[in-house]
């Protein structure tokens, strides 16, 4: 049981390992928004893993923002900011336009029923996200 001492004690933030976990969070991001300019084609399969990719640091980004919102400004000072995820699901978005654009081209200017039904998934997962992480 919590004696009234131990509640009033303020909650130390280790900065060190709070500046890892957003250097690491900005490499994340990093990869996804690479993978996304080097790929010669973009096809599905790539736009949803990098999805699954900004799923993942979406919760990491949670995690970070938790932390570093309650930091002194001090402290706040001394490390930098986590970026939120919006270049990255714009990004992503943009990919998914140009797929879109692509196979409706490729075939007359319909898209098969399977491709539509992903792009649609993945635009609804795309949007979730960015509810999530307030953009």
């Amino acid at each position: 049981m919590l004696s009234t001492a131990d509640a009033d004690e303020p909650i130390a933030v280790n900065l060190t390992e709070l500046a890892a976990r957003i250097a690491g969070y900005h490499e994340g991001l990093a990869e996804v928004e690479t993978t996304l300019r080097r790929a010669r084609e973009i096809d599905l399969s790539l736009i949803g893993q990098q999805l699954d990719h900004i799923r993942s640091l979406s919760r990491d980004f949670r995690f970070v923002r938790l932390y570093y919102d309650s930091v002194t400004p001090a402290e706040r000072r001394m490390m930098l900011a986590s970026k939120p995820l919006e270049a990255s699901l714009q990004q992503l978005a943009r990919q998914l336009d140009r797929y879109e654009a692509a196979q409706a081209t490729d075939f007359g200017g319909s898209l098969n029923p399977a491709a539509a039904d992903q792009i649609a998934e993945l635009r609804e997962l795309l949007n979730a996200l960015g509810q999530q992480t307030g953009h």
